[in-house]
């Protein structure tokens, strides 16, 4: 199973995916929310020939363009709120011994506990 993660912002997305071994087959890439960039976005979904599952920050209005197209397609797509995607990512890191006190932004990391943690 391929684990895709969005990280939705207005008018355009973050995106990355990672296979089951956490092998990056995606890096954080931005897309806009436009025909242009989704049909690129479910081209390089399609590509994978796996069962995909993604999740997404449900932020207002926002979240809803790409939550739509996906759906559309036949994805399984979650949207979750997006401060308790945060907690949770804090809260991993903790446990791992990641102090969080100074921690910036981290967009990496992020993904990675992102999308592992909510697939």
């Amino acid at each position: 199973m391929i684990s895709v993660g969005i990280d939705v912002a207005k008018g355009k997305s973050t995106i990355c995916a990672i296979n089951p071994y956490g092998e990056i087959l995606l890096s954080p890439q931005d897309y806009r929310h436009n025909k242009e960039d989704l049909k690129s976005l479910y081209q390089k979904l399609q590509s994978f020939k796996e069962d995909i599952h993604i999740v997404m920050e449900a932020t207002g209005t926002y979240h809803l363009p790409v939550f739509g197209y996906l759906i559309d397609k036949g994805y399984f797509v979650v949207a979750e709120n997006a401060l308790k995607i945060k907690k949770y990512f804090f809260c991993l890191l903790n446990q791992i011994g990641i102090n969080t006190e100074n921690f910036g932004n981290g967009k990496s990391l992020h993904w990675y506990f992102f999308i592992v943690g909510f697939s």
